[in-house]
């Protein structure tokens, strides 16, 4: 693989880490939303569904780590 090669690939990569970065970020906008109008509405419970929406921003956070290892990676070859 040559270096233009390994430039594409790195490049495909990066796109793809940040569409899933992006689509994090619209699912945890999401999630906030309905939390914020629980809290006005006095309706939150604890612990309600916190697993699974710390689990998004985790996953959502390492795409976004992803995606810079990525970009750091394309300015280091050119």
């Amino acid at each position: 693989m040559d270096k233009k090669d390994l430039l594409m690939t790195l490049k495909i990569e990066r796109d793809y880490a940040k569409r899933q970065a992006l689509q994090e970020i619209g699912i945890l906008r999401g999630i906030l939303d309905k939390v914020e109008q629980r809290v006005v509405d006095g309706s939150i419970i604890a612990d309600d569904g916190l697993q699974g929406n710390e689990w998004r921003l985790y996953k959502a956070l390492s795409n976004l780590e992803q995606m810079n290892t990525h970009i750091k990676n394309i300015n280091e070859l050119k």
